[in-house]
């Protein structure tokens, strides 16, 4: 199993650890090796849970924008720690997952089919829809889950 992604350039990297980092601080909360499935399983368990803690839902419910903390992928990339939002999971060569963030969502592909954990929010004058507080994290747990129980099947 391994992780590859781009960085933006033309050039695919590939990567056997992944860690899950404080984006504004860079501390590393979990780390897991990805040659290693068992550890991988319970990377991606732990985080599912973590994302929808209690410590998680107060940072967020309690802080400005600006003082949140971030929580965000990483790799060891040019001896430092690099974060990502997109990535290629290759489990085996027949499971590929492309996990990819934006706009609140995230978004996992299993060999090119879409997983809908979530559509984009639609934030417009317009669509005066309120969103429930914690949806981000709901789907991102969800997403994580998932991504666990695909390691766990492929082992």
């Amino acid at each position: 199993m391994k992780l590859a992604t781009t960085f933006w350039s033309n050039e695919v990297h590939d990567f056997s650890l992944i860690f899950f980092i404080k984006s504004n601080t860079k501390e590393i909360l979990f780390k897991a090796d990805l040659t290693n499935p068992w550890d991988s399983y319970v990377f991606f368990q732990t985080i599912s849970k973590y994302i929808k803690s209690q410590k998680v839902k107060h940072n967020y419910a309690t802080k400005s924008y600006e003082d949140r903390d971030c929580y965000q992928f990483a790799v060891w990339f040019n001896d430092k720690i690099t974060p990502i939002k997109w990535f290629n999971l290759v489990i085996n060569d027949k499971v590929i997952l492309s996990h990819d963030i934006a706009f609140s969502t995230t978004m996992i592909r299993r060999n090119d089919v879409i997983i809908p954990f979530g559509r984009f929010p639609n934030y417009s004058e317009e669509n005066k829809r309120k969103y429930p507080m914690y949806r981000e994290f709901n789907i991102k747990a969800r997403a994580y889950k998932y991504m666990a129980n695909q390691v766990k099947e492929n082992i």
